[in-house]
Order: C-alpha cells, then sequence, then structure tokens
C-alpha cells in the first residue's frame, strides 16, 4: 500500500490568496510611485516654463562640467542664500576598485552631474576601500579608513577583508585631478564615526584594526595645517567601539563637545568634550537612532525608526523625544527607508532630508536609484501647559534618478 504526502486541505489556497495579496501589495506601491513620478514631472514642465519667461540664465556652480545651469527663479535663489546648494552622493564601493563615482545633486537648478574620481598619480593608486567614512573641509572631500576589496589588499594579505588606515581626498573644485592618498591614520578603522569641528576630523571607533600597534586608540584627530594625525585623550570613559557620530555640539557657554551613540548599546548617548578631552554619558534613554543628525536651537533632528512618522527631534536639555509633524505639498510624501536617510541643516532655520533606494517604475531597476531632496522649515511652540510642539512645511522638494546599482551612498552637503 502506497501513501501519498498532501499538502493538506486548503494549503494551496492559502498560498494562492498570500500570493494575490503580496502581488496587490506591490501594485499597489508601484502604481503610487508612478503617480507621484508623473506628477513631479507635471509641475517640473510648469515651473520650467514659467521660469524660462521670467528669469535669465545663470552660470553653473560647479565649474568642471563646462555647462550652463538652467534658470533658476529669484524665489528658489532666495531660498538658497542660506541653506545647501549641492549634495554630493559617493558610491560606497568601486567597480575597478581604484575609482569611485560621484554624483552631484545640484538643488538649484535640479540637475544631476556623474563624475568618476580616479588615482592622481600611480603611487595614489591604492585600491578605493569599502565602509569608508567621508566628511568635507572646504571643497576637499576626506574619504576615510574602510576594508580592502578582496584580493586588493595594499600589504598583499590574502582572505578576509581587513581595515586599513588610508585617508584619501579630492578638491570637488578640480574632480579631474583625480583623488590623492592623504596623512594615514594610527591604525586602520572600517566605518568610524567621523565629524569635523573647527577645520579638524575627528574619527572615532570604527572595526579596528587587530594586527596594529595603535590599534588600541580609540579616537584620534587630523589637523590639515599640520598634516598630522594625533590620539584622543581618553582620561574617563569609553563607548564601544561600534560608534556612530551623530553631530558636533556647542553649549551656550561656548564648549563645543561630539555626541555619538554606538550600534551595541543604542539606548545610549555618549559626548566626547573636547576642551575637556574626555568622555562621558549623556543620556541613557536615547534608545532611537542610528543614523546622522543635526542640531539646531539645542534640538537633535534625526530619521528614526518609524515608517508613519519618521521625523523626530531629541531636545538635548530635557532630554527627550519629539515627533514632527510634517506638512507636505499635495502628492508629496517621506519615503524613508532608515538606513538610507541623512538629515541637514540647510540655513538657520531649515533641514533638508535626503534619502535613496531602487527606482522600480525603470526598466532594470537594479541598476537605478532615486534620491530624494526635501528641504523643510521648522517650527517651535509650546502649548498653554508649556508642552513643546515641533512641526515643519515643505519648502522645496528635488527627486533626481541616478545610474548607480549600489546599495550604500553617502551624502555630503555642500
Amino acid at each position: 500500500m502506497t501513501t501519498e504526502k498532501t499538502s493538506g486541505p486548503g494549503l494551496e489556497d492559502v498560498i494562492d490568496a498570500r500570493l494575490d495579496e503580496n502581488l496587490t501589495g506591490f501594485k499597489n506601491e508601484l502604481k503610487t510611485e508612478i503617480m507621484v513620478e508623473v506628477t513631479d514631472m507635471m509641475e517640473t514642465l510648469i515651473l520650467s516654463k514659467k521660469e524660462t519667461a521670467t528669469a535669465t540664465t545663470t552660470a553653473a556652480v560647479a565649474a568642471e562640467v563646462g555647462r550652463e545651469a538652467s534658470p533658476s527663479s529669484t524665489k528658489q535663489q532666495r531660498l538658497r542664500e542660506e541653506g545647501i546648494k549641492r549634495i554630493y552622493m559617493i558610491e560606497g564601493w568601486s567597480h575597478d576598485a581604484f575609482s569611485f563615482q560621484c554624483f552631484v545633486l545640484n538643488l538649484e537648478n535640479g540637475e544631476e552631474t556623474t563624475l568618476t574620481i580616479s588615482p592622481a598619480s600611480d603611487k595614489d593608486r591604492v585600491a578605493v576601500h569599502l565602509c569608508s567614512s567621508v566628511v568635507a573641509l572646504g571643497s576637499i572631500i576626506y574619504m576615510i579608513g574602510g576594508q580592502c576589496p578582496p584580493g586588493h589588499c595594499p600589504e598583499g594579505f590574502e582572505g578576509c577583508r581587513h581595515p586599513h588606515p588610508h585617508v584619501r581626498y579630492f578638491d570637488t573644485c578640480e574632480p579631474e585631478k583625480g583623488w590623492k592618498l592623504g596623512a594615514p591614520m594610527l591604525t586602520g578603522r572600517a566605518g568610524p564615526a567621523a565629524a569635523v569641528v573647527d577645520g579638524k576630523i575627528y574619527v572615532v571607533g570604527g572595526l579596528l584594526d587587530e594586527y596594529s600597534d595603535s590599534n588600541d586608540v580609540l579616537a584620534e584627530c587630523f589637523d590639515p595645517k599640520t598634516n598630522e594625525w594625533r590620539p584622543l585623550t581618553v582620561l574617563d570613559y569609553e563607548p564601544t567601539v561600534y560608534c556612530h557620530t551623530q553631530v558636533p555640539y556647542v553649549y551656550d557657554d561656548g564648549k563645543k563637545s561630539i555626541l555619538i551613540n554606538s550600534y551595541m548599546t543604542k539606548e545610549t548617548l555618549y559626548e566626547y568634550l573636547l576642551d575637556e578631552q574626555k568622555w562621558r554619558i549623556f543620556d541613557q534613554t536615547f534608545e532611537k537612532c542610528l543614523n546622522q543628525g543635526t542640531i539646531l536651537d539645542d534640538i537633535l533632528y534625526t530619521v528614526c525608526e518609524d515608517a508613519k512618522n519618521p521625523l523626530y527631534g531629541f531636545h538635548l536639555s530635557l532630554k527627550q523625544w519629539f515627533p514632527i509633524e510634517v506638512e507636505l505639498a499635495k502628492h508629496s510624501r517621506i519615503r524613508v527607508i532608515n538606513v538610507n536617510a541623512s538629515v541637514f541643516a540647510s540655513g538657520s532655520d531649515k533641514l533638508c532630508l535626503v534619502w535613496h533606494y531602487f527606482d522600480f517604475t525603470r526598466a532594470r531597476y537594479s541598476n537605478y536609484r532615486k534620491v530624494e531632496c526635501l528641504e523643510i522649515k521648522l517650527n517651535k511652540s509650546y502649548s498653554a501647559s508649556g508642552i513643546l510642539n515641533l512641526t515643519a512645511h515643505q519648502e522645496s522638494y528635488h527627486f533626481f534618478h541616478v545610474s548607480s546599482g549600489c546599495p550604500e551612498q553617502i551624502f555630503i552637503p555642500m
């Protein structure tokens, strides 16, 4: 007697129903994306026609691309008088191990320019590393540390990727000259926290090179005037090495610090006091975020793990989180994927939110990313009982289609 295995009564129907449900959800999401994109295209077309009739052509900000920008209206220019003009988006990997792509997103005219940054000379020909941290000092962009790509270890080691101390930099005013090697860090690091304060670069933590003689250096500082790195003196408390920079912070009395939280202990917000050269715990109920943030008027703004309302503010004096209700233009929405979102200050009272994702509305979508830039103006008020209320409304919106299949992109505002 032969016994046949069956799928059970109704199991195939359940599977079919789940498939239909998932397909319906995907179709609805795709339809929404297409509707938003068509609306954006129509609004951009109408605005372009109005601007062409009323505005004169302005010179391009990025002289390296050798072309003129589209006309920009007086209102747009006024909105940009104080704020971010361009965002540089750098790929987190390299297609040939030595060069990388940099996408210049111009928020004044909505244009995108793709640059390929290659080694400036043979002596600079060191494989571009994965998991580098990126900061800007003036017009210079620094790529700090990272892990070597498989088969391209500068020291000739084989096997697993390991951290390196290399620092690469290029001038955004002269990208055609390529990137150069700078003074190396004291120890190799992959994915360190990095921040700029008073013209110096501070790096903290990261995956440290276990073979380095200086792998006990949790944090170090680079001074471009002396072209040297020095270890930060640790007098008190050290956070876990897997750190992420939130933002430099200036107290009312002028004292400065760097706020940091850790991937390992997300609930704790740490602080490195620059003048006193020591660590301390700033808050142990921080909990919410791992993303880069920015500070305006004693409030740290960042994107949190909340799909319905992703933008939050952490009051540094009250040590309390507040959701921010954002009033958007018709058909607009904040589609923020937490790991891909960044928040930057744009002027004295505005934020610029930037995020990216695969563009499913395009053929071969895995080779394209859609980048959205939303600028919002902040409003702070108090209720009769003294409760803080944070709101914001949309000032401007841009989106860009970028030819890149790299899931890791690093944003630098300029």
